[in-house]
């Protein structure tokens, strides 16, 4: 149990939780607040904790929520939730 999914997996749970607190809280007036999935999924050596959005058009677009784009419809930048960014030090 000292290496492994076993030994991460308490922690990935703690970082799952705080991600999907974060996102219920900053994505309350985003359209794709109803289309994001954080979860666990375990691996030979670690837990991962995954976030999937998908867009309207069902791309995927964690990376826009997460770290912002620039919307070529409104012409301007929208800034990032970092959501997981910060889930992982909580």
């Amino acid at each position: 149990m000292r290496f492994g999914s076993k030994a991460t997996a308490p922690h990935a749970e703690k970082v799952e939780a705080k991600a999907k607190a974060l996102a219920n809280a900053r994505a309350v007036h985003s359209s794709v607040a109803d289309r994001i999935d954080i979860s666990t999924h375990a691996h030979g050596t670690h837990t991962s904790v995954i976030m999937s959005v998908l867009g309207r058009d069902n791309s995927q677009i964690a990376a826009h929520l997460e770290f912002g784009y620039f919307n070529k419809w409104a012409q301007r930048h929208l800034p990032g939730k970092f959501i997981m960014s910060e889930a992982k030090y909580g």
